[in-house]
């Protein structure tokens, strides 16, 4: 089992404790980049994930 699995589980299991960072990284992982937005930081952080797939017309 891959870590992606691992926390594709974890995340389905609705843990309270699921971080920011285990998100992260499982966007990350499913091909999504974090663009941060703003000049805070901590529990205002504000961050946006974007497809690095683009969709073709």
């Amino acid at each position: 089992m891959t870590r992606k699995d691992k926390l594709i589980a974890r995340l389905k299991s609705r843990p309270k404790d699921f971080t920011w960072e285990e998100l992260a990284r499982l966007l990350a992982s499913l091909g999504y980049r974090e663009s941060k937005t703003g000049k805070t930081g901590g529990s205002r952080r504000r961050s946006a994930f974007t497809s690095r797939i683009r969709a073709t017309s």
